[in-house]
């Protein structure tokens, strides 16, 4: 009897060990994952700092523009660097610009219309989406330059999760395939210029981290 009762509580001091370990363990990779998050983090927000420093904004716009790409980038779960490629892309931080013409289909319909301000939104396509979901109410409000980068990251967040949902991607094309709905057409050139702007650090781990979001 006392020996079952001995090898009874053996047993339960090994499970008890053994759930400790796993626990530590879980918690030396969560915190692993948060330190590489941080550093990511602060990667991207530099080349963001650098880079924006280049045009000529004034400090009030330059601060302005920061301040809503780390806020967009956090309410719709997107890396830094994701959004200030595209803006750089789409409109080189001009958020008065005047895109070039396109056609598009819309609903059936073809239709001749202008990408507006600082991430290129064709408001035709994206309206319904933006009223919804209280961005913008009118075509007008897209040359707000906070308003249009909230638009931008609204629109790469649906993309990818619409990307996700139909299992169309993996983590390796997952850019090429949100090039492709973003900009309308496979681009090549476009996807180039994404990896350009980002260094091989930040675009690989943002390849895993928004397939993984």
């Amino acid at each position: 009897m006392k020996t079952l009762l001995l090898v009874v509580i053996l047993l339960l001091v090994n499970l008890f060990i053994i759930a400790n370990f796993n626990y530590d363990v879980e918690i030396k990779n969560i915190n692993t994952e948060k330190k590489v998050k941080v550093v990511v983090d602060n990667v991207e927000k530099q080349v963001l700092f650098k880079d924006i420093q280049k045009y000529n904004l004034s400090q009030f716009m330059i601060d302005s523009l920061t301040n809503s790409i780390k806020k967009y980038s956090i309410k719709y779960n997107l890396p830094v660097s994701l959004i200030h490629s595209i803006i750089k892309i789409e409109s080189d931080y001009r958020y008065k610009i005047a895109h070039s013409s396109v056609t598009i289909v819309v609903i059936d319909s073809m239709l001749t219309t202008s990408a507006i301000g600082l991430g290129g939104i064709i408001w035709e396509f994206w309206a319904d989406s933006l009223k919804k979901n209280n961005i913008a109410i009118n075509k007008q409000e897209l040359f707000n330059p906070d308003v249009n980068i909230e638009a931008t990251a609204f629109i790469l967040r649906t993309i990818i999760n619409s990307l996700k949902e139909k299992n169309y991607v993996n983590a390796d094309n997952l850019i090429s395939y949100l090039v492709k709905r973003y900009y309308g057409t496979t681009n090549k050139y476009y996807e180039n210029k994404l990896k350009a702007y980002m260094s091989n650090f930040a675009y690989n781990n943002i390849k895993i981290n928004l397939y993984n979001k």
